[in-house]
């Protein structure tokens, strides 16, 4: 593992909207990493090499734990957007260990749930209801898309809102956040409260 292979990980997922394939041993290879790490900080304390690697460790934590929320949004995602355990399958082979095993879980509560909450008639009224306001979707305007951008916080932020009214943060300094291209601009760089990291694909605007 490499903090090179790491970012290449993240870049990937940032540039799709479906989940991109791992492998299977990759946390824990990002785990050793993250403890060899460690034992060179330990071997150079009190020299100046022990801030270089702490902030090396730190930026590989955090661009780690990024790369988990992308992830989990897009498995939480896949399991709201089909009952077909055939696409599921094939979703799952996309996971490392830790992912399928969790995603494995959720997938069984998730049909749990519907089953024990599913009422015929119901389903039934929002299938024609979907059905009957298929012209009207169909003739709305597409959706126009917007580029997120991967950040890094430069200072402790409070809650605000962005110049679409969405209410974000807190952030805390060294935070990495993925975020619209415009709105990170406009209120966190520009303002010397961000820098970019990585400049990532397209996000449709809701």
């Amino acid at each position: 593992m490499s903090e090179e292979e790491l970012r290449q990980a993240l870049h990937n997922e940032l540039s799709n909207d479906d989940l991109r394939k791992l492998p299977e041993d990759f946390y824990i290879r990002i785990k050793g990493y993250l403890a060899q790490l460690q034992e060179n900080i330990d071997s150079n304390s009190a020299s100046e090499l022990e801030s270089l690697l702490k902030a090396k460790k730190q930026q590989v934590t955090r661009m780690r734990d990024v790369l988990i929320k992308i992830r989990l949004l897009k498995m939480f995602t896949n399991i709201l957007k089909t009952q077909d355990l055939n696409i599921l399958s094939e979703k799952r082979k996309l996971m490392t260990k830790e992912e399928k095993k969790l995603f494995s879980s959720i997938v069984d509560s998730t049909n749990k749930f519907w089953r024990e909450t599913s009422i015929p008639h119901i389903q039934k009224d929002i299938a024609y209801k979907e059905a009957a306001t298929t012209d009207v979707h169909e003739k709305q305007p597409r959706k126009t898309k917007k580029r997120l951008i991967l950040v890094e916080i430069l200072e402790n932020l409070p809650q605000y809102y962005d110049n679409e009214g969405r209410l974000r943060g807190p952030h805390q300094a060294g935070d990495l956040i993925a975020i619209s291209e415009n709105i990170a601009y406009d209120i966190l760089i520009s303002k010397g409260k961000a820098q970019v990291i990585e400049i990532s694909s397209e996000e449709e605007n809701t």
